[in-house]
């Protein structure tokens, strides 16, 4: 980052990866519920995921950015960074992880039965939901840059 403004945003986005994670399990709930079930390997392999990044393996992602060259602010963005991803970045994964062993694991699909043909609608669901997927980042692709 260059700019102390970029910094903050960077923190600001931190900050909103909780209801980022609600709403995805949220999404995978609706989905559960619809018959659109996940693969079991595949949610297997997103919650063990999960519980590496909780229990701390690895380095983190979250802190790959660093603050601009010689900002005088640098120490205590580097501090309120960290304690945004102890306070409420790895509690929110360790819940999706939660959310998706209790609620989208128990009805996921076997490795007999991974492809689209194997849900209710199929395709033909999976192509208007990414329609309506495609059209909401289109509307919000301007907010991003």
């Amino acid at each position: 980052m260059s700019e102390p403004e970029q910094a903050s945003d960077y923190l600001d986005r931190l900050r909103a990866i909780p209801d980022h994670l609600r709403a995805t399990a949220e999404r995978h709930r609706a989905g559960s519920t619809a018959g659109r079930t996940g693969v079991e390997r595949l949610v297997r392999a997103a919650i063990a995921q999960t519980e590496r990044y909780v229990a701390g393996h690895g380095d983190d992602p979250f802190t790959g950015p660093t603050p601009p060259d010689g900002w005088d602010g640098a120490s205590s963005w580097l501090d309120e960074g960290d304690r945004i991803l102890a306070d409420l970045v790895r509690p929110a994964v360790a819940a999706y992880g939660e959310a998706l062993a209790a609620d989208v694991l128990p009805h996921a699909r076997d490795l007999d039965h991974p492809g689209m043909c194997h849900l209710p609608n199929g395709a033909e669901d999976i192509l208007g939901q990414a329609r309506k997927t495609v059209a909401r980042a289109e509307a919000a692709a301007p907010q991003w840059f």
